[in-house]
Protein backbone atom coordinates (compact mmCIF):
# COMPACT_ATOMS: atom_id res chain seq x y z
CA UNK A 1 0.00 0.00 0.00
CA UNK A 2 1.58 3.23 -1.40
CA UNK A 3 0.86 6.84 0.05
CA UNK A 4 -1.75 7.49 -2.64
CA UNK A 5 -3.30 4.62 -1.26
CA UNK A 6 -3.11 4.80 1.78
CA UNK A 7 -4.58 8.40 1.23
CA UNK A 8 -7.35 6.54 0.16
CA UNK A 9 -8.22 4.52 2.49
CA UNK A 10 -8.26 6.85 4.73
CA UNK A 11 -10.54 9.40 3.09
CA UNK A 12 -13.19 6.22 2.50
CA UNK A 13 -13.00 5.44 5.95
CA UNK A 14 -13.56 8.48 7.32
CA UNK A 15 -16.63 9.06 5.17
CA UNK A 16 -17.66 5.47 6.68
CA UNK A 17 -17.65 7.08 9.93
CA UNK A 18 -19.44 10.63 8.57
CA UNK A 19 -22.52 8.23 7.43
CA UNK A 20 -22.44 6.05 10.96
CA UNK A 21 -21.00 2.86 9.40
CA UNK A 22 -18.51 2.50 12.10
CA UNK A 23 -17.16 -0.87 11.51
CA UNK A 24 -16.39 -0.33 8.50
CA UNK A 25 -14.71 2.55 9.09
CA UNK A 26 -12.72 0.70 11.95
CA UNK A 27 -11.70 -1.67 9.44
CA UNK A 28 -10.13 0.47 6.83
CA UNK A 29 -8.78 2.93 10.05
CA UNK A 30 -6.75 -0.41 11.05
CA UNK A 31 -5.51 -0.87 7.32
CA UNK A 32 -3.84 2.15 7.19
CA UNK A 33 -2.22 1.84 10.96
CA UNK A 34 -0.66 -1.62 9.59
CA UNK A 35 1.28 0.48 6.91
CA UNK A 36 1.83 3.83 9.00
CA UNK A 37 1.40 3.01 12.88
CA UNK A 38 1.47 6.55 13.93
CA UNK A 39 -0.51 7.93 11.71
CA UNK A 40 -2.44 10.27 13.56
CA UNK A 41 -5.92 11.08 11.89
CA UNK A 42 -6.76 7.37 12.02
CA UNK A 43 -5.56 7.14 15.06
CA UNK A 44 -7.56 9.78 16.53
CA UNK A 45 -10.74 8.47 14.72
CA UNK A 46 -10.00 5.27 15.67
CA UNK A 47 -10.39 6.54 19.39
CA UNK A 48 -13.59 8.32 18.56
CA UNK A 49 -14.83 5.14 17.21
CA UNK A 50 -13.93 3.03 20.36
CA UNK A 51 -15.78 6.04 22.48
CA UNK A 52 -18.77 5.31 20.07
CA UNK A 53 -18.17 2.08 20.78
CA UNK A 54 -18.33 1.81 24.72
CA UNK A 55 -14.30 1.48 24.82
CA UNK A 56 -13.47 5.12 26.51
CA UNK A 57 -10.18 3.94 28.31
CA UNK A 58 -9.09 2.16 24.45
CA UNK A 59 -10.46 5.61 23.24
CA UNK A 60 -7.88 7.89 25.46
CA UNK A 61 -4.83 5.29 24.34
CA UNK A 62 -5.45 6.34 20.64
CA UNK A 63 -5.88 10.20 21.50
CA UNK A 64 -3.30 9.97 23.58
CA UNK A 65 -1.19 8.56 20.81
CA UNK A 66 -2.58 10.79 18.34
CA UNK A 67 -1.39 13.94 20.50
CA UNK A 68 1.76 12.89 20.88
CA UNK A 69 2.43 12.67 16.71
CA UNK A 70 0.53 15.84 16.72
CA UNK A 71 0.69 17.86 19.83
CA UNK A 72 -0.55 20.97 18.33
CA UNK A 73 -3.90 19.59 17.41
CA UNK A 74 -6.89 21.56 19.02
CA UNK A 75 -9.97 19.23 17.48
CA UNK A 76 -8.24 16.34 19.51
CA UNK A 77 -7.86 17.78 22.69
CA UNK A 78 -11.22 18.89 22.51
CA UNK A 79 -12.72 15.31 21.94
CA UNK A 80 -10.10 13.65 24.53
CA UNK A 81 -11.32 16.20 26.64
CA UNK A 82 -15.13 15.53 26.34
CA UNK A 83 -14.41 11.81 26.44
CA UNK A 84 -12.97 12.50 29.88
CA UNK A 85 -15.83 14.80 30.75
CA UNK A 86 -18.11 11.95 29.99
CA UNK A 87 -16.12 9.53 32.18
CA UNK A 88 -16.31 11.88 34.73
CA UNK A 89 -12.97 12.97 35.44
CA UNK A 90 -13.39 16.51 35.10
CA UNK A 91 -10.02 17.91 35.95
CA UNK A 92 -8.50 16.65 33.59
CA UNK A 93 -11.76 16.94 30.96
CA UNK A 94 -11.17 20.46 31.96
CA UNK A 95 -7.46 20.93 31.20
CA UNK A 96 -7.65 19.42 28.16
CA UNK A 97 -9.86 22.00 26.76
CA UNK A 98 -8.02 24.81 27.88
CA UNK A 99 -5.12 22.84 26.14
CA UNK A 100 -7.14 23.36 23.11
CA UNK A 101 -7.78 26.95 23.78
CA UNK A 102 -4.19 27.83 23.72
CA UNK A 103 -3.48 26.36 20.30
CA UNK A 104 -6.65 27.94 18.89
CA UNK A 105 -8.52 30.95 21.24
CA UNK A 106 -11.15 30.95 18.35
CA UNK A 107 -12.07 27.57 19.03
CA UNK A 108 -15.77 27.95 19.86
CA UNK A 109 -16.11 24.30 20.61
CA UNK A 110 -13.62 24.10 22.84
CA UNK A 111 -14.66 27.24 25.13
CA UNK A 112 -19.07 25.53 24.87
CA UNK A 113 -17.31 22.23 25.77
CA UNK A 114 -14.86 24.14 28.83
CA UNK A 115 -17.75 25.88 30.30
CA UNK A 116 -19.87 22.57 30.08
CA UNK A 117 -17.30 20.63 32.33
CA UNK A 118 -16.88 23.92 34.45
CA UNK A 119 -20.72 23.77 35.00
CA UNK A 120 -20.33 20.11 35.73
CA UNK A 121 -18.16 20.82 38.79
CA UNK A 122 -20.62 23.39 40.03
CA UNK A 123 -18.39 26.19 38.94
CA UNK A 124 -21.61 28.03 37.02
CA UNK A 125 -19.88 31.53 37.07
CA UNK A 126 -17.04 30.03 34.79
CA UNK A 127 -18.54 27.84 33.22
CA UNK A 128 -21.48 30.79 31.99
CA UNK A 129 -18.51 33.01 30.72
CA UNK A 130 -17.02 30.23 28.78
CA UNK A 131 -19.88 29.72 27.04
CA UNK A 132 -20.83 32.97 26.41
CA UNK A 133 -17.15 33.38 24.91
CA UNK A 134 -18.16 30.51 22.33
CA UNK A 135 -22.01 32.47 21.38
CA UNK A 136 -19.35 35.44 20.72
CA UNK A 137 -17.27 33.85 18.53
CA UNK A 138 -20.17 32.03 16.36
CA UNK A 139 -23.35 33.67 17.74
CA UNK A 140 -25.14 31.09 15.86
CA UNK A 141 -23.59 27.93 17.57
CA UNK A 142 -27.06 25.96 18.69
CA UNK A 143 -24.88 23.45 21.32
CA UNK A 144 -23.98 26.86 23.13
CA UNK A 145 -26.90 28.67 23.46
CA UNK A 146 -28.35 24.86 25.01
CA UNK A 147 -25.97 24.68 26.96
CA UNK A 148 -26.36 28.44 28.32
CA UNK A 149 -29.64 27.93 28.95
CA UNK A 150 -29.45 24.80 31.18
CA UNK A 151 -26.03 26.83 32.94
CA UNK A 152 -28.55 29.80 33.65
CA UNK A 153 -31.74 27.41 35.01
CA UNK A 154 -29.24 25.77 36.95
CA UNK A 155 -28.33 29.72 38.49
CA UNK A 156 -31.97 30.54 38.54
CA UNK A 157 -32.04 33.27 36.54
CA UNK A 158 -35.17 31.87 34.72
CA UNK A 159 -35.73 34.88 32.27
CA UNK A 160 -32.11 34.96 30.83
CA UNK A 161 -32.20 31.01 30.50
CA UNK A 162 -35.69 30.96 28.77
CA UNK A 163 -33.90 33.46 26.50
CA UNK A 164 -31.30 31.27 25.74
CA UNK A 165 -33.56 27.91 25.34
CA UNK A 166 -35.35 30.47 22.53
CA UNK A 167 -32.99 31.19 20.66
CA UNK A 168 -31.34 27.63 20.56
CA UNK A 169 -35.14 26.74 19.16
CA UNK A 170 -34.94 29.27 16.77
CA UNK A 171 -31.29 28.07 15.43
CA UNK A 172 -32.72 24.50 15.70
CA UNK A 173 -36.83 23.82 15.69
CA UNK A 174 -36.66 20.10 15.23
CA UNK A 175 -34.96 18.92 18.73
CA UNK A 176 -37.22 18.18 21.65
CA UNK A 177 -34.45 18.77 24.45
CA UNK A 178 -34.63 22.55 24.18
CA UNK A 179 -38.56 22.57 24.16
CA UNK A 180 -38.68 20.48 27.01
CA UNK A 181 -36.11 22.61 29.00
CA UNK A 182 -37.68 25.85 28.37
CA UNK A 183 -41.35 24.65 29.75
CA UNK A 184 -39.39 23.56 32.75
CA UNK A 185 -38.33 27.18 33.08
CA UNK A 186 -42.07 28.27 32.16
CA UNK A 187 -43.29 26.31 34.93
CA UNK A 188 -41.01 28.39 37.27
CA UNK A 189 -41.93 31.09 36.20
CA UNK A 190 -45.87 30.79 36.42
CA UNK A 191 -46.46 30.79 32.57
CA UNK A 192 -48.15 27.49 33.10
CA UNK A 193 -49.62 27.83 29.68
CA UNK A 194 -46.92 28.69 27.57
CA UNK A 195 -45.12 25.52 29.23
CA UNK A 196 -47.58 23.62 28.47
CA UNK A 197 -47.44 24.75 24.69
CA UNK A 198 -43.59 23.67 25.00
CA UNK A 199 -44.03 19.66 26.67
CA UNK A 200 -46.42 19.41 24.00
CA UNK A 201 -44.17 20.43 21.17
CA UNK A 202 -40.92 18.59 22.88
CA UNK A 203 -43.71 15.60 22.58
CA UNK A 204 -44.50 16.01 19.49
CA UNK A 205 -40.66 15.95 18.24
CA UNK A 206 -39.90 13.09 20.37
CA UNK A 207 -42.51 10.49 21.49
CA UNK A 208 -40.32 8.51 23.90
CA UNK A 209 -39.21 11.55 25.97
CA UNK A 210 -40.53 10.30 29.04
CA UNK A 211 -39.99 13.53 31.04
CA UNK A 212 -41.72 15.64 29.13
CA UNK A 213 -44.84 13.44 29.64
CA UNK A 214 -44.24 13.60 32.93
CA UNK A 215 -44.03 17.67 33.60
CA UNK A 216 -46.83 18.04 31.24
Amino acid sequence: MNASTIQQTLDSALELHKSGRLLEAEQLYRQVLERQPEQAVALHHLGLIAHQSGRSDLALQLLGRALAVNPNWPEAYCNLGNILREMGRLDEAIAAQRQAIAINSDFFVAHNSLGHALCDRGQLDEGIAAIRRAIAIKSDYFEAHYNLGNALKQKRMLDEAELAYRRAIALNPRLAEPYSNLGNVLREKGELGEAISSYRQAILLNPSLAESFTNL
